[in-house]
């Protein structure tokens, strides 16, 4: 299997110009450069100062406490019980360009 090619953080910032001036999608740029859609995102992201809160060392990650989801609706033995109704629990994820993750417990 081919090694990917890695590059310079100038090359990804000439890259990432060359795409805006192409007028093509990011995919169909992607595929005629041979590029990782998935690394043009994330350099993207890294050089436009939106990078990700754990990249960015001035800044605390992001936490949303959910608390014990793993015990939610379940009472000792597992199952459902007077002082722990079974309830349904769901999580919904944006995670842009239409990607979205759906966590569900009922």
């Amino acid at each position: 299997m081919k090694q990917p090619m890695r590059r310079s953080r100038s090359q990804w910032e000439a890259i990432l110009r060359e795409q805006e001036k192409s007028g093509l999608s990011v995919r169909r740029f992607c595929d005629r450069e041979s590029i990782r859609i998935s690394n043009f995102y994330r350099w993207r992201s890294r050089l436009s100062g939106e990078s990700s809160p754990a990249e960015n060392t001035n800044e605390s990650p992001v936490f949303i406490d959910m608390g014990q989801v793993d015990r939610l609706g379940e009472g000792e033995g597992g199952g459902e019980t007077e002082s722990y109704p079974a309830r349904l629990f769901e999580v919904v994820l944006d995670l842009g360009d239409g990607v979205t993750l759906t966590l569900r417990r009922s």
